[in-house]
């Protein structure tokens, strides 16, 4: 018997990472075949005392979603801001990024498209593919199906660290917009639309299709947000990602403060309005499942409330009193 005959094709791997190699320009380092590596003192020669930081995430059910409707590209960037969102929260500049890729068959058309929007990403954020893996699971996957994971390595100056003791009454919750239902939530929303047998791409919400809104891809925040940090005025943040506002908000904060957020203050997406209508979800579950248009908050003193909404699109929707540690949602 050949190891071909089980459903692992040998050269088709070899084929892909070699497709990948091919788009990969490193202009420092080296790229064996099994890992990679760069000068480490000059990648982080402008952060005085490094801290490494590092995460790994998915993207969860929303790739079935995209496989149903034949438009995986954006999965990529997707899987790039899952994990660079994460460690964005502690003030991280991501520096390298590996990613995990499992396959029915390396014949999978899905397979190129998604590896062209995760580079087409890296190489908007200035992160660096660091290797991966593509794994053939003939006997756990069906033939186009597929799943992915992603790993980040970033550095932050170890006194710009966010910290929850930094969280202090009186300062200001800032809420920068999502772009959508970015990467949780999709086991629901596929739900939804199964149940009341919805074809996503003929209805449309304001002038876009359901399907549109549904895999825009998940916004990446560094570049707006990384100046702030490296300045030291973040005294908190969040990637708001599965468990809503409350559930990641609340991470955040220490045992004297809590956070007050009011509703009325969020622009609330209009996606998740029409989810909630035709879905019959409870109020109190659509804020714990979903971003509801929130997809990155900072916590910062009054004084610099200004200098962040002034350059970017964040805005109040809160402040932080003294407490216990909760998140109040009114």
């Amino acid at each position: 018997m050949l190891y071909e005959e089980s459903g692992v094709n040998i050269k088709g791997g070899e084929d892909f990472a070699h497709y990948i190699k091919q788009r990969i320009k490193h202009a420092s380092g080296f790229y064996p075949d099994f890992a990679w590596g760069f000068d480490l003192a000059e990648k982080i020669k402008d952060i005085k005392d490094p801290f490494i930081v590092y995460s790994t995430d998915g993207i969860g059910t929303k790739i079935k979603l995209a496989i149903q409707y034949k438009n995986v590209g954006g999965l990529g960037k997707d899987l790039l801001a899952m994990c660079v969102n994460d460690i964005l929260v502690l003030g991280a500049r991501p520096i390298v990024f590996l990613d995990y890729i499992a396959v029915s068959n390396i014949k999978n058309p899905n397979l190129r498209p998604f590896m062209d929007g995760l580079l087409n990403a890296l190489s908007e954020e200035g992160i660096e593919l660091g290797g991966g893996e593509t794994a053939e699971l003939p006997d756990l996957l069906k033939e186009d199906e597929f799943d992915v994971a992603g790993f980040v390595i970033g550095v932050v100056s170890k006194n710009k660290i966010t910290k929850n003791e930094h969280v202090k009454e009186e300062d200001v919750v800032l809420a920068i917009p999502s772009s959508g239902v970015h990467s949780n939530g999709y086991s629901l929303v596929r739900h939804i639309l199964n149940k009341k047998n919805i074809d996503a791409e003929k209805v449309f919400i304001e002038d876009k299709s359901l399907i549109e809104i549904l895999l825009n891809p998940t916004r990446i925040y560094t570049k707006d947000l990384l100046q702030f940090f490296e300045k030291g005025i973040v005294h908190g943040a969040a990637h708001i990602t599965g468990g809503g506002i409350e559930g990641n908000l609340k991470r955040t904060l220490n045992k004297d403060v809590n956070a007050i957020i009011y509703k009325d203050r969020i622009s609330v997406h209009p996606v998740f309005k029409y989810l909630q209508d035709i879905g019959d979800v409870p109020e109190d579950e659509m804020w714990r499942v979903f971003n509801m248009g929130v997809g990155f908050i900072l916590i910062v003193s009054k004084e610099h409330v200004d200098a962040i909404t002034k350059s970017t699109d964040a805005y109040p929707i809160g402040e932080i009193t003294k407490g216990e540690g909760e998140v109040v949602i009114k």
